[in-house]
This record gives C-alpha cells, structure tokens and sequence, in this order.
C-alpha cells in the first residue's frame, strides 16, 4: 500500500496493510518515489506504483498546507533531477 509515509504507521495499524514508506523510513529514494507517484500525472503514477507493486494507494485530500507540500518536493528533489529548482 502506499500512502505519504506521514500516514504509514496509521495505515499499517488500523487497515492492516503492508505500506511502502512509513514514519520510521530512514531510506529518502522510497519517500521521494512515493512522492514522485502521488505528485505525478496519472499515467506516470501507475507506472511507478506498479514497479513497486501497490495494489492500493490513499490519497488525502485537505489538511494538508503549502509547507507540507513543499517538504515532499524537497524529498524529491534531493533524490531525482526531476525538478529543475532547490526548494531549501
């Protein structure tokens, strides 16, 4: 299953589910390739959720703010060179 890993230990608990990244990833190439999915046209998210083999995948919608996205695309751009600015 994956999900943002700020939802993993929750996710593992209440849904009994097996997730790619959870609070205690230490390992940033799984967070920014999840975040690179969830931030990814549809096509492009398949792709790589059905690399890492998720049949589920759970999306948040609202409480989440700008900060917060702007953490996952720092995770992703110190991982991959998909974005062509720093955001530190």
């Amino acid at each position: 299953m994956a999900s943002w890993w700020d939802y993993g230990y929750q996710t593992t608990a209440m849904a009994n589910r097996t997730v790619i990244v959870d609070n205690n990833t230490w390992n940033n190439t799984h967070i920014a390739t999840v975040g690179t999915a969830m931030s990814s046209p549809e096509k492009a998210a398949w792709e790589i959720f059905n690399s890492l083999d998720v049949k589920y995948v759970l999306v948040v919608f609202g409480g989440m703010c700008l900060a917060h996205d702007i953490a996952i695309l720092c995770i992703i751009s110190e991982v991959y060179s998909l974005i062509g600015q720093s955001f530190h």
